[in-house]
């Protein structure tokens, strides 16, 4: 399956710095294509979450051309591919956590990894950026938020609403570079629905996002390369004018299997 993508980051409207990051990696071998997507937010001082997020896409961008690319080649199953992507991202802690240490600094970020492959997506996910899957009937979250609002609606001692506007909706519970190890990260691999498309974002971006406007735009059936491109660059400044402080990034893959735009 080929895959169209469009992406925006953004340093908002009052951040000095830009601390998302973003990687967008593919492969195609024997007539088999590979996407790899990520977004990552950092957390911390300004110059600290600029680089520890930058790190951690970086150090993604290198798995998928040391690690991925190399089992691609010798005819890796699924099951291996996704004990490779969780032992990246243990490892991807431990190097950002020790290097913290040696910096003397407290920061980290999230990320949310999506990589489809040979029919299978999988998702290695830390913190409360998001991955939605884009179909027909609407967009559907798939991956949790490690944040304490997202604990407190689980535990029903608040709304989806209340949790929204929450003045403590940035408080996350698990990041990458901030603990020895992972506490809880969310892994996952499955067979891929055809004909479906992915957004990946920062919580700058989903905090204010219109999703019926950008379903309209996004679903495999009608995206148009172009328009899809220009209405991601107006939706971010949309969110920008209803008062969105922090970085806003956003990345949109949509498979290819039909003649779209």
């Amino acid at each position: 399956m080929k895959y169209a993508f469009i992406y925006r980051t953004d340093v908002g409207t009052t951040r000095e710095v830009n601390q998302d990051s973003l990687v967008i990696r593919s492969l195609s071998f024997d007539d088999s294509d590979s996407l790899l997507l990520a977004v990552c937010d950092g957390l911390g001082g300004l110059a600290e979450g600029e680089k520890i997020s930058r790190e951690a896409a970086m150090m993604a961008s290198e798995w998928f051309d040391t690690e991925f690319a190399p089992l691609v080649r010798e005819g890796a199953d699924a099951a291996n591919v996704s004990l490779r992507l969780k032992t990246f991202l243990e490892n991807t802690n431990s190097s950002l956590f020790f290097a913290n240490q040696q910096r003397g600094i407290c920061g980290g970020t999230t990320m949310s990894l999506l990589l489809l492959w040979d029919g299978y997506r999988f998702i290695a996910h830390v913190g409360d950026s998001r991955i939605y899957e884009i179909q027909e009937k609407g967009m559907n979250q798939l991956t949790p938020d490690h944040s304490w609002v997202a604990r407190q609606v689980e535990l029903g001692k608040m709304t989806q609403e209340e949790a929204l506007h929450s003045g403590q909706k940035n408080i996350i519970l698990q990041c990458l570079g901030t603990e020895r190890q992972l506490a809880n990260p969310y892994l996952h691999y499955e067979k891929a629905p055809e004909d479906r498309g992915y957004l990946l974002c920062t919580d700058g971006f989903w905090h204010q996002m219109d999703s019926a406007r950008l379903l309209a735009h996004f679903i495999p059936s009608v995206f148009d390369r172009a328009g899809a491109d220009q209405e991601l660059g107006a939706e971010v400044e949309a969110i920008k004018d209803k008062g969105e402080q922090d970085n806003i990034t956003a990345v949109v893959a949509v498979a290819q299997g039909h003649e779209y735009g």
